[in-house]
């Protein structure tokens, strides 16, 4: 659940493709990298944004991404290129495991396989640390077709559209139904 959820949530396509339209230059003149803490700082912040305050904002899953340009950007792939002036070609890894802890020295590249493990790894600690009497993960309800039409058919069976909207068939919205108010 938690690396499916983390695939399908966008993060995923974010390490495969270096698709910034982002100079280097420009970077540096807009953002100040805190190499100790790992925080990106604005210089020169827009209306809503802080310069006391780290930039970006942190995701559930833990990482930090900077919105950059229209770009959502995870703060430790855009360490390196701070640093380097050029974006990581394989996954950036924290060595204490902390997605939030982007510090230049926490940070090193690792193949995507190796970034892999240690999400299941960090999945199964978490399903490890759940208590068992966390409630049931809810799942939606699910209808065959047939039923949901047969249901619809039963319920408009007796009404009539008025306004767009379906109301109990009686004299009255008959009448407005065939004097063209109905849509």
């Amino acid at each position: 659940m938690y690396l499916t959820s983390f695939l399908s949530s966008g993060l995923c396509t974010l390490y495969k493709y270096n698709m910034y339209n982002i100079e280097h230059k420009d970077l540096i003149k807009d953002l100040y990298y805190n190499e100790e803490t790992g925080y990106f700082y604005w210089i020169n912040p827009k209306q809503g944004r802080s310069k006391d305050k780290p930039a970006g904002t942190k995701t559930h899953h833990g990482y930090w991404i900077i919105n950059y340009n229209g770009d959502k950007i995870l703060t430790h792939r855009l360490a390196f290129f701070y640093m380097n002036g050029e974006w990581p070609t394989q996954m950036v890894g924290f060595k204490d495991n902390d997605p939030s802890n982007s510090a230049w020295d926490n940070l090193f590249l690792k193949s995507h396989e190796a970034h892999y493990a240690v999400i299941k790894e960090r999945h199964r600690e978490k399903k490890q640390n759940e208590s068992p009497l966390s409630p049931a993960p809810r799942k939606r309800a699910t209808f065959p077709t047939q039923e949901v039409t047969q249901a619809v058919e039963e319920f408009i069976k007796d009404r009539v559209l008025v306004e767009g909207v379906y109301v109990v068939r009686n004299e009255h919205t008959e009448a407005l139904a065939k004097s063209g108010v109905s849509s």
